[in-house]
């Protein structure tokens, strides 16, 4: 697959994940259906990064890969409690996380913070996750047309997947 054939198969992939975000959260207002295909997103970026895309195992390594990807208080949140937060959410649609005692998923809010703490409160923002979900997208999608080796990586993930119609 060429270069430009790749980013745009990634392209069109991440336009479908990000349309679904946008509307489920900002249209819907079904915040917590946006943050579990945000956590999803997450995992499906960290498999573009370290080249595990489309594995059945390296469920974990492909999620932190993503956590790392988008960097600041996702990293400072932990990876542990990423990781807890999206197990909760994606197998039984309800946040849950050791040690804390209340979790929001909200529609944004001042301060533009995706995660916030507050003691053994948790409130997570959806629509700044997807805008940070965005500007990791573009990063990532840079180092893609800079690194061939990373390339060739995710050109063999995608072969091994059904494409995205």
């Amino acid at each position: 697959m060429a270069q430009q054939d790749i980013i745009a198969h990634l392209d069109h992939i991440m336009d479908f994940q990000l349309s679904d975000l946008r509307k489920a959260s900002i249209c819907a207002t079904a915040n917590f259906l946006a943050s579990i295909g945000a956590m999803n997103t997450i995992e499906f970026l960290g498999g573009v990064k370290n080249g595990k895309l489309g594995s059945k195992s390296d469920v974990r390594s492909r999620f932190i890969a993503g956590v790392n990807l988008l960097g600041g208080e996702y990293v400072r949140f932990g990876a542990d409690s990423m990781w807890g937060l999206r197990n909760s959410l994606t197998h039984q649609y309800v946040p849950t996380l050791e040690g804390v005692s209340h979790i929001t998923i909200a529609n944004d809010w001042a301060g533009h913070r995706a995660i916030l703490e507050n003691g053994s409160t948790v409130t997570l923002n959806v629509a700044q996750l997807i805008k940070d979900l965005e500007r990791a997208w573009e990063g990532l999608r840079n180092q893609l047309l800079n690194d061939a080796e990373m390339l060739h990586r995710v050109s063999g993930a995608l072969a091994r997947m059904p494409k995205l119609l």
